[in-house]
């Protein structure tokens, strides 16, 4: 139908508008553009080509999403591997990407950030017990997912640290 055709421009413009206003709003992953156009109603295969299409020209960088949130909830929140490959897969990652991503911070990598955290929680921990602040910092450290083996050797080098002060 001749009428159709309008209806069909102004919904690809709309589906436009939508990526391009979720990309500016901060970088997402295919997934989650797929999935905020689902949500608005864009039907699936106006939404796969839009999004390849954005692929094509760089806009959408699956990639480039995984190594940004890695070294940001890395470095500014202190996560560890674990937590980081949840919230990369939860962002609809390919796990073969979130591998590469995640395979140059080996547990050496991780023990070191662990035990930067403890040594910093152990200073604001000062006025505490020495086994309150133990059980908090063992508390602390595996909800940003550690493994109870860095977690441990971690606060026994943090401890060891502040006592040489």
């Amino acid at each position: 139908t001749p009428n159709s055709e309008p209806n069909l421009e102004k919904l690809e413009q709309r589906a436009r508008n939508i990526l391009l206003f979720q990309l500016s709003a901060g970088a997402k992953t295919a997934h989650q553009l797929a999935e905020r156009l689902k949500v608005k109603e864009i039907p699936d295969e106006l939404a796969t080509r839009l999004i390849e299409r954005f692929i094509e020209v760089g806009l959408i960088d699956d990639r480039a999403v995984a190594e940004t949130i890695s070294r940001s909830r890395r470095e500014g929140k202190g996560w560890s591997n674990a937590a980081i490959r949840r919230d990369l897969t939860k962002r609809g990652v390919a796990k073969e990407l979130i591998d590469e991503v995640l395979a140059p911070i080996d547990r050496e990598i991780e023990l070191a950030t662990a035990t930067t955290i403890a040594t910093k929680q152990l200073l604001r921990m000062a006025k505490l017990e020495p086994e309150v602040a133990k059980r908090r910092l063992v508390g602390f450290l595996s909800r940003k997912g550690y493994s109870s083996s860095i977690v441990f050797e971690a606060i026994r080098q943090a401890q060891q640290a502040s006592s040489q002060e």
